[in-house]
């Protein structure tokens, strides 16, 4: 079975333009973690997540997250869902 590491990798170097985007791997940004978040030349971000089973994806939908600053407890999909 493939490590999440090289998947990740084959990822970056098969759809990445390293000229034009910045790549981060297994970024963590407060309680947010990301496999892979990229900056694109026109300032997107586009988080990639890598899912090695139904299991890992289905676990994903339950994980809840409080904003530090305001005390919001919410539901990750639900706040990506929403456009945040």
């Amino acid at each position: 079975m493939l490590k999440i590491e090289e998947l990740v990798h084959a990822f970056i170097h098969s759809q990445c333009n390293f000229e034009k985007e910045i790549v981060l791997t297994n970024h963590f940004q407060a309680d947010w973690e990301a496999d892979i978040l990229i900056v694109d030349s026109e300032g997107y971000s586009h988080e990639i997540e890598i899912k090695l089973s139904k299991s890992d994806f289905k676990n994903d939908f339950k994980k809840s997250y409080t904003n530090s600053s305001t005390g919001e407890k919410f539901l990750k999909h639900d706040k990506i869902s929403c456009g945040d």
